[in-house]
């Protein structure tokens, strides 16, 4: 019978294993697959999206400040990095030059002009845009809270009240804060 410590130190070194046992293990695993819960493997997290309910709601922007004017918005979202999709439609029934801003409102705070859709325009018609940003969310909105909002803002920027809505704000999570 072999010692206990040379056998407890065989175990803890699997290359001493013989390559019978290794090629066995292998395939029995192969074929019988454990049913081990995603969540029960540490570390791994699903990507997860989040969105705001789809609107084909439009409103006048007359407003040269970013103001909320109602538009869907995310709320409860847990800390991360976020990947967030936002856009609208932008409409004039000017001939002059007209100027439109969307911009995004994070618990709070404006997020600034690297985060903006500008939409320019000389004609009467509509435009769509969009744009796509990055953003780290993971300080505190409040004491004791670990979520975060989201909320559409819009502005003009040029002398004439402009039409703006149909707005569409997606947030996919691609890197989790969670222990």
């Amino acid at each position: 019978m072999a010692d206990s410590s040379a056998f407890g130190d065989y175990l803890k070194n699997p290359l001493m294993f013989p390559d019978e046992f290794k090629t066995w293990i292998g395939d029995w695993f192969a074929t019988n697959v454990p049913k081990i819960p995603i969540s029960q493997i540490y570390g791994f997290k699903v990507q997860s999206v989040k969105s705001a309910s789809a609107t084909t709601s439009t409103f006048s922007v007359s407003g040269s400040s970013f103001a909320d004017y109602g538009a869907p918005r995310i709320s409860n979202l847990p800390n991360g990095i976020y990947v967030v999709f936002f856009g609208c439609r932008f409409a004039t029934a000017a001939t002059v030059n007209d100027h439109g801003e969307m911009s995004l409102n994070i618990d709070g705070t404006a997020a600034g002009s690297a985060h903006v859709v500008e939409f320019n325009t000389n004609s009467e018609g509509s435009i769509h845009g969009g744009r796509v940003s990055l953003f780290d969310l993971h300080l505190s909105p409040a004491p004791g809270t670990d979520v975060h909002t989201i909320i559409p803002t819009f502005r003009r920027s040029s002398v004439n009240t402009v039409i703006m809505g149909q707005s569409w704000l997606h947030a996919l999570k691609v890197v989790t804060e969670d222990a």
